[in-house]
């Protein structure tokens, strides 16, 4: 379903102790849309970041990692 967005910007976010999410899937996943944000020639718009001492949580520091991403998206619009 998240293939869809490509090739738009996307940010994965990822705790490495998540159990909702666990992070060997999360990786397959993220292999899986690369391939497809490649195919578009735009790999470099899609992002993974985890944090391995995290859970299932939104913290400042990942706040911060959207809000960054969203003001990159911005200045090109521009």
């Amino acid at each position: 379903m998240a293939s869809i967005a490509a090739p738009r910007p996307m940010l994965f976010l990822n705790g490495g102790l998540d159990p909702l999410f666990p992070a060997d899937g999360v990786r397959v996943a993220y292999d899986k849309l690369r391939a497809v944000w490649r195919s578009r020639h735009s790999e470099e718009r899609l992002r993974l970041r985890t944090w391995p001492d995290l859970g299932h949580v939104f913290t400042a520091p990942l706040q911060d990692e959207v809000f960054d991403l969203d003001t990159v998206r911005l200045d090109s619009a521009l």
